[in-house]
C-alpha cells in the first residue's frame, strides 16, 4: 500500500475493464475521495484517459487532513455495465528532515 504525507499530491489510477478482462474505455467515469471517518473529500468527473481504459486523477492531499486510510472509489459504465474500483491509500504525518 502506498503512504503519502499530509499536503502531498496524489495520483490515484484506475483500469475499467470489460467481462473477459480485457482494457476497455469506460463512460460516465466519477472518482471519490473519502477520509478514514468515511467522510467524501472530494469527486470528480474530470479524470484524465491516459490509454484504453485507464483513468487519473490527481488529489491534493489536505494539510490537516486526517491520518489513516483513505479510499478512491471510481463508478463508471463499461458496455453499459456499472463498474466501481476502489483504491486505498495511507495518510502519514509530514516526515521532519
Amino acid at each position: 500500500m502506498d503512504e503519502y504525507e499530509r499536503g502531498t499530491t496524489v495520483r490515484f489510477v484506475a483500469a475499467f475493464t470489460d467481462i473477459t478482462n480485457t482494457a476497455s474505455n469506460a463512460s460516465g467515469v466519477w472518482a471519490y475521495i473519502s477520509d478514514p471517518n468515511d467522510t467524501k473529500t472530494g469527486s470528480t468527473n474530470a479524470a484524465t484517459a491516459s490509454g484504453t481504459g485507464i483513468y487519473f486523477y490527481e488529489y491534493t492531499l489536505p494539510s490537516t487532513g486526517s491520518l489513516g486510510y483513505w479510499q478512491v472509489e471510481w463508478t463508471g459504465s463499461v458496455n453499459n455495465l456499472p463498474t466501481v474500483k476502489r483504491q486505498v491509500i495511507r495518510v502519514i504525518e509530514t516526515r521532519q528532515i
